[in-house]
């Protein structure tokens, strides 16, 4: 990736890496072809990598670069990492440490021994982490020096390809340090002016259910007649958090918290996430509070809102379904009593919060009314696979989401609107020193090819908000086959927005959100979980409550480099969370092998290969067209392709994009990542009724969507 902005450059083999890893600052020469690094300037790269140990003898190509000694010697393995971004990797001493631990389970036996085992007839890997000696590498030599640190699993095992999505994406595994620890307090005094005091306001949270790191919590009162203010209480983890300390640098080299499915990795040392910081129902906690006027009737700020440090006493925690279940039903009895049974209270302060909560859900739904119209066009969203859970080992898919959507609706538009009016004040008072959070157009040439792709099907407008909305209006087609290849359609759009990410704002001239349609945005609602919503508590703090000049946490170059840091580990954390998801899917093909088939829609196809996209489990596979077909011929003009699949039948098949097909889809542990493999289905054996198959993928296409 270049630091001029022009485009990126490929550097096909390790000759012209020229001994740089993935991460590391260099100089290349792109003058050659191909270009060429030729100084490294900083060596970025100190996580674990995982993969598995072999013998020079099985690595044939590493040993014939090796000099003669080398070659020779019987003691020496070789890493092979998974990821191909990386090379081959020598391991000359599998146990340097001198005084090693005894539970490691690392030495010359076992390494000896790693690599491939049978198991009930089946071949098994051991996986290993470790890590590349990048600073001692010879420059004569073609391969890196590896540290084998330990053992990780078998691959073909749940356990272990979750662990290795961790290591991949380099998550922060490693305990707190008892100094650390030992910082884990939270001051009661000592503040630089008075808290303002909320614990006489029926405050309450709404959180997923088994939530422990609670950030955010609301209450609303009654101002005069149309008027309400809402409470937006935020944790005040800076508090606790103090600038430079060791429990400051822990959470920043983490920058935020990764959920896994059945695992997290928190951001703070649990004492905090979990306990101290988090606002559990009963106890009272310090907060930073963001107070609205709002009119009732429009959802409108009336006057700039308060900014200050607080202490409030939760009534308690809502989970989602149970805040539905009261937007359902609010003056239910029966939802009232089981509110007061749930959080274990009154039966008076159960039936006030009910009121709350449906009072708040009313003003949200105007509020998201009034957003979307502005906006223009839909939410940030993303293609995502279906989310599971893991219970005793045993993988779940979670129930659909859509059944609590407004209770998700109601916190989410007071978050969006606090973070809105937070980032509007920073720029205000620091206007080149401010995090914001920034996500530009999308990329020109990825929407001319979507605006291709709709002409093909007819879909045509003055630009780009004009297709969404005859998009959208065909997704209510009678017709199920047109209502089903507008929704892909609408898939394709969402894959055109950029990313998000932080900026400091005396680096950019625009840092316009597109998606949400907002000129100034940032994070601020959950420091618990993101470091960047911790450097906004305390730029705010200083931009609101002392009124200083400057801000404490640095200037406008320490700034970008806090958001440049944060935005990496945040990309990792993604990816991670979307690899794990991945594994999940996988494991829940192989502990359910006889799944019905399952409908599919043609996205790409060539000469080689066919892509589909599986709506019910939200993953693209790959189909080779040799694998499937025993017969085939492709028009290019046409953009179709004619097969005869492989079978007793050997039935005929024509297909061309948005095509709707049906799969069994299978997949496998064994390699990381784990494979998908989808066998297309005969036509003969395809539901009789073709509306009601079409239908079906509808369904599941505007469930992918609205999941996301």
């Amino acid at each position: 990736i270049r630091d001029d902005g022009k485009q990126d450059l490929f550097l096909p083999d390790e000759q012209s890496r020229n001994r740089a890893l993935d991460g590391d600052w260099v100089v290349v020469d792109v003058a050659r072809d191909p270009a060429c690094v030729v100084t490294i300037l900083e060596r970025r790269h100190r996580e674990l990598v995982a993969g598995c140990v072999k013998t020079l003898a099985e690595i044939p190509m590493v040993r014939r670069d090796l000099p003669q000694a080398l070659a020779n010697d019987r003691s020496l393995r070789v890493f092979q990492p998974f990821d191909s971004r990386w090379p081959f990797g020598l391991i000359v001493d599998p146990n340097p440490n001198p005084n090693p631990n005894p539970n490691s389970n690392l030495n010359r036996h076992t390494l000896d021994s790693s690599g491939a085992h049978a198991e009930d007839g089946e071949s098994k890997t051991e996986v290993w982490a470790a890590s590349f000696e990048s600073q001692s590498w010879d420059p004569s030599s073609r391969w890196p020096m590896v540290t084998v640190h330990r053992r990780v699993g078998m691959l073909e095992e749940f356990d272990t390809q979750m662990e290795v999505v961790a290591i991949e994406n380099h998550v922060q595994m490693q305990h707190p340090s008892d100094q650390v620890l030992a910082e884990c307090e939270v001051l009661e005094g000592g503040d630089a002016f008075p808290r303002h005091d909320f614990t006489e306001q029926l405050v309450f949270s709404i959180d997923p259910e088994g939530a422990r790191d609670l950030d955010d919590a609301l209450h609303i009162r009654e101002l005069s007649p149309g008027v309400i203010e809402v409470g937006v209480h935020i944790a005040d983890v800076s508090t606790a958090v103090k600038p430079g300390t060791a429990l400051d640098n822990f959470a920043a080299a983490r920058a935020t918290t990764v959920y896994l499915p059945g695992r997290n990795y928190p951001m703070l040392p649990r004492k905090l996430c979990d306990n101290l910081c988090s606002l559990h129902g009963g106890k009272d906690r310090p907060c930073f509070s963001v107070v609205i006027q709002l009119c009732e009737r429009t959802g409108t700020v009336l006057a700039p809102p308060r900014f200050t440090l607080g202490r409030m006493r939760s009534a308690g925690k809502l989970t989602y379904e149970l805040a539905q279940r009261i937007i359902d039903s609010p003056d239910s009895a029966t939802v009232q009593d089981h509110v007061a049974s749930f959080l274990e209270t009154s039966t008076a302060v159960a039936t006030c919060l009910c009121g709350a909560v449906d009072r708040l859900h009313h003003v949200a739904v105007k509020m998201r009314a009034s957003r979307m119209c502005l906006a223009g066009r839909q939410e940030e969203r993303g293609l995502e696979q279906p989310r599971y859970f893991v219970d005793q080992g045993t993988v779940h898919k979670c129930e659909d989401e859509k059944q609590s959507a407004e209770a998700h609706h109601l916190i989410e538009e007071f978050m969006l609107l606090t973070n809105r009016l937070v980032a509007e004040k920073l720029i205000q008072v620091y206007p080149e020193h401010a995090i914001v959070r920034a996500q530009p157009p999308p990329e020109e040439r990825r929407i001319k090819q979507f605006l291709r792709d709709c002409e093909v099907y007819g879909v045509t407008g003055e630009d780009e908000a004009s297709i969404a909305a005859a998009l959208a209006a065909r997704t209510r087609s009678e017709d199920p086959e047109e209502a089903m290849r507008a929704l892909v359609l609408q898939l394709q759009l969402i894959r055109c927005s950029s990313p998000a990410e932080y900026v400091c704002t005396g680096t950019l001239t625009s840092w316009k959100h597109t998606s949400l349609g907002f000129e100034s945005y940032t994070h601020f609602t959950s420091p618990i979980r993101r470091y960047a919503d911790l450097l906004v508590h305390r730029l705010l703090i200083d931009a609101a409550l002392l009124e200083s000049p400057v801000p404490s946490i640095g200037d406008t170059a320490v700034i970008a480099e806090h958001c440049r840091s944060i935005n990496s580990r945040a990309k990792r954390a993604k990816w991670a969370q979307r690899d794990a998801e991945f594994v999940c899917m996988c494991q829940f093909l192989l502990q359910n092998p006889n799944l019905d088939p399952e409908p599919a829609v043609v996205l790409g196809l060539g000469e080689k290969y066919i892509s589909l996209l599986v709506p019910s489990l939200g993953e693209e596979v790959q189909v080779l067209v040799a694998d499937c077909s025993s017969e085939h011929t492709w028009d290019p003009t046409a953009r179709k392709l004619s097969l005869e699949l492989k079978g007793d039948s050997d039935e005929g098949l024509v297909l061309g994009p948005l095509d709707l097909v049906l799969v069994r889809v299978s997949a496998t542990l064994s390699t990381y990542p784990p494979q998908l493999t989808a066998i297309m289905v005969p036509p003969s054996m395809w539901p009789h009724s073709g509306l009601k198959f079409a239908r079906k993928l509808s369904d599941e296409l505007l469930d992918l969507i609205d999941s996301n």
